[in-house]
């Protein structure tokens, strides 16, 4: 797998906790992973401040990939869901990227995506 950035992750889990009737009573839950906190710093900085909205979608582009790079290395095949990335990120990074990856990418987007591997519906 390429290097690409040298990025420590740290991950926070909300807990297990949780009040049933008090997530019933105000109408969303209160813990789960959808409540958990990632970290990412890059050269002892937080991605979340000191990076540009550019720098962020292409920090989690690459990040995405890593994690299915991990989960195929476990034998874990799962399709990458990525939002319309032509719009916000490079077309030829991106179809370049993409061409040389296996498995199943979905990417929704109103604007064509042409690429040797891809199959638009």
């Amino acid at each position: 797998m390429e290097k690409h950035m040298n990025v420590r992750i740290y991950y926070e889990p909300a807990g297990l906790e949780t009040d049933i009737e008090e997530e019933k009573n105000r109408e969303f839950i209160l813990f789960g992973i959808s409540k958990d906190n990632f970290k990412f710093e890059k050269d002892g900085f937080d991605l979340r401040f000191q990076s540009s909205k550019g720098e962020k979608r292409i920090f989690l582009f690459f990040f995405y990939f890593a994690v299915a790079e991990i989960m195929k290395k476990n034998n874990i095949l799962l399709p990458l869901l990525l939002d319309d990335l032509s719009s916000t990120l490079d077309y030829n990074l991106v179809k370049n990227y993409i061409e040389n990856r296996e498995g199943q990418i979905i990417i929704p987007s109103l604007r064509p995506f042409k690429a040797k591997n891809i199959i638009t519906i």
